[in-house]
């Protein structure tokens, strides 16, 4: 795990903590601190600090002398035991936000141990015998491939998940009948989103699966045959009773 770059440094305890100390001994004492945030603890020979922070006088040696009191010895090394709380307090901070992101990242790509896949898995691209496929619904909704690449990466994972779930024949029959009836005067097209659905619910909660429209563009050629039918009948009826109207009442067959 990277190290926590800084620390917090609560200033009124900082002053209170150092009040009986004179310049020399507080600089010291903040820079042992920086070292032991660094590298997580101090040697504890009195030798390595003095030249871990510089001491070449007598009066700076003795300054490093005088700070040691506010570090405790753990093995063969020196801690403030306030500095690592302040790490451990940091560290779990950081452990939260952590578990925060990731959970949130899964309620948006789905559940489970997949979705720990990295970014770069989640933009693999579709398998080439899905292209054609991947290609015609990103044509039909309109997606600008230069603009909209999640989008397109979107649906190569929506087709990726439907062959996974062995329902890419039923989508298959599901989509050319969705692109016929709306084409059709069906209404409007679903929006993009709505129309694949949601990772997290393997894409079964999509409009291409919520109703049979297969079905429904039968019933829409259905009524079409209906209605053109309906037409013809009623022009040969018209045309039939023009025609015995003429027969009957025309002035030239008439007078013949």
């Amino acid at each position: 795990m990277n190290k926590l770059p800084a620390f917090l440094l609560y200033a009124t305890d900082f002053i209170v903590g150092t009040a009986e100390m004179g310049l020399a001994e507080t600089g010291v004492y903040i820079k042992l601190l920086c070292h032991q945030w660094d590298k997580g603890h101090l040697p504890a020979e009195t030798q390595k600090l003095h030249r871990l922070v510089g001491a070449t006088t007598i009066d700076e040696q003795t300054a490093v002398n005088n700070v040691l009191s506010k570090f405790e010895t753990r093995g063969k090394t020196l801690v403030n035991r306030r500095l690592e709380t302040v790490r451990n307090t940091q560290q779990q901070y950081r452990n939260k936000r952590t578990q925060s992101a990731r959970k949130a990242a899964q309620a948006r790509w789905g559940r489970g141990e997949d979705t720990a896949k990295t970014q770069l898995e989640l933009v693999a691209q579709v398998p080439q015998h899905l292209q054609h496929l991947q290609s015609q619904i990103t044509t039909f909704f309109g997606v600008n491939t230069a603009v909209h690449g999640d989008k397109q990466q979107e649906v190569a994972r929506f087709l990726i998940s439907i062959e996974k779930q062995q329902l890419l024949p039923h989508f298959t029959g599901q989509w050319l009948a969705y692109t016929k009836y709306k084409q059709g005067n069906g209404g409007p097209v679903h929006g993009f989103a709505r129309y694949i659905g949601q990772y997290a619910y393997n894409y079964q909660n999509g409009a291409w699966n919520a109703e049979n429209w297969q079905a429904k563009l039968e019933k829409q050629h259905g009524n079409a045959k209906s209605i053109a039918k309906t037409e013809v009948k009623n022009a040969t009826t018209t045309s039939g009773k023009r025609k015995q109207y003429t027969q009957s009442s025309s002035p030239i067959i008439h007078t013949s």
